[in-house]
């Protein structure tokens, strides 16, 4: 097995990430209630959500709190997702919605 450099492996922020053009027929078949196309799903966004909640929330232990949450969030509200936009701008738009109040928390202590 072969290590990879920095610039050439895969991050939760990589454009291998985003967009992919299987997010739209994984959210389908998780809405009808296909269980690996939703583990699948949630696999593939799960280091970009704690990513981006350890960004805004400073602490290890809260990101992943939030990460939970914020999946959690994501599960439940599969139905309502448009496609309009791509997943993981969707999936962004959750996690900043749900990180932002603690975030002030975090900023009153």
């Amino acid at each position: 097995m072969t290590a990879q450099t920095p610039s050439s492996a895969i991050t939760p922020l990589s454009s291998a990430y985003a967009n992919s053009p299987d997010d739209a027929a994984c959210v389908q078949a998780a809405v009808r209630g296909d269980k690996p196309a939703l583990e699948q799903l949630v696999r593939r966004h799960q280091g970009f959500v704690y990513s981006l909640a350890r960004r805004m929330l400073y602490s290890p232990e809260d990101a992943a709190d939030a990460t939970q949450e914020i999946l959690i969030q994501i599960v439940t509200s599969l139905a309502s997702f448009r496609g309009e936009a791509s997943f993981r701008t969707w999936a962004y738009r959750i996690a900043c919605d749900t990180c932002s109040p603690a975030r002030r928390d975090v900023w009153k202590t």
